[in-house]
């Protein structure tokens, strides 16, 4: 959690009706960790996006200095 925030699309989870989930930004079958660094709570429905879409989780991965 970033300040609050879902670290994809920028709103507040706090006040969210929506569900959260924790993701990895390094997957543990890519040998990612359980370390605080690598993990975001984040929407579900952002945790699909991201699940699918390489590109924005290579984003996050940038923005947390992890190597993919």
């Amino acid at each position: 959690m970033e300040y609050g925030n879902c670290i994809v699309c920028g709103k507040s989870l706090l006040n969210s009706e929506e569900r959260l989930e924790l993701h990895h930004i390094k997957p543990l079958k890519e040998g990612g960790t359980w370390q605080f660094k690598n993990l975001a709570m984040i929407h579900e429905t952002c945790h699909k996006q991201v699940t699918y879409n390489k590109e924005e989780n290579n984003k996050l991965a940038h923005n947390r200095d992890i190597v993919l």
